[in-house]
């Protein structure tokens, strides 16, 4: 890596960041750990900046150029262009990747007092639900095969298919890319429960650093003046 570089995502098998090569060159870069490669691509000027880059399944990530210019890349020589579309709002201030995830089984082995098939309904709290109910079963199972097990219900689950790439940006607006299309779901200066107040104050005018963190039942979303929890339709 060079000496100015400003990473953005690492899921335990890829890391993605930007190098500042000089006053005029970038390049956006891919380390594969278990392929030990290094995948470049040379980006100008009329790239724009790169303000937010999340890596997706399949060998692919996702980035926003230019504020709200939005694109899905494939992680090869080239970075080909998979999916763009342009947010239906100004500049983007924060992403979140979620995956919506079915029901789903995890059979941990014969035990003679618990039924193997446990359920899992939200893959987010898998370990909490099973120290809670099932901690005289885990004693028992040797840890490498529980992670295995766990490992497997991530690759089934984290699909494009089930992937919702939540969008807030800076007039406040919500827009959800689920299914290869982009909608607004909605506007927080237009929820009735937020306070007059607040919206009077604004929420994004400071410049912090904001967030979106997408679940099934809601969104959270941090502002000027807190954090709002939104429940979903």
């Amino acid at each position: 890596m060079c000496n100015y570089s400003v990473p953005f995502d690492y899921d335990g098998h890829k890391f993605v960041w930007v190098e500042f090569l000089n006053e005029n060159e970038r390049c956006l870069c891919v380390y594969y750990f278990e392929r030990e490669k290094k995948y470049e691509k040379k980006l100008d000027k009329r790239f724009g900046h790169i303000s937010h880059c999340k890596i997706l399944p399949n060998d692919k990530i996702f980035i926003v150029r230019k504020m709200n210019e939005c694109e899905i890349l494939r992680i090869d020589e080239n970075f080909p262009v998979e999916k763009s579309f342009k947010n239906p709002g100004d500049e983007i201030i924060a992403i979140d990747v979620f995956y919506n995830l079915s029901r789903g089984i995890i059979n941990i082995e014969n035990n003679n007092n618990l039924n193997n098939n446990i359920p899992i309904n939200d893959i987010d709290n898998v370990k909490i639900f099973h120290k809670e109910k099932y901690t005289n079963v885990l004693e028992n199972i040797p840890s490498r095969r529980l992670d295995i097990e766990m490992n497997n219900i991530d690759e089934i689950n984290n699909t494009e298919e089930n992937m919702s790439i939540s969008l807030l940006d800076l007039d406040g607006n919500v827009n959800v890319f689920e299914n290869n299309n982009v909608a607004r779901r909605f506007n927080m200066y237009e929820i009735k429960d937020i306070s007059e107040d607040f919206k009077a104050k604004q929420f994004f005018s400071m410049g912090y650093p904001y967030y979106i963190k997408q679940s099934h039942s809601h969104f959270a979303i941090s502002t000027d003046h807190g954090v709002f929890i939104i429940k979903k339709d």
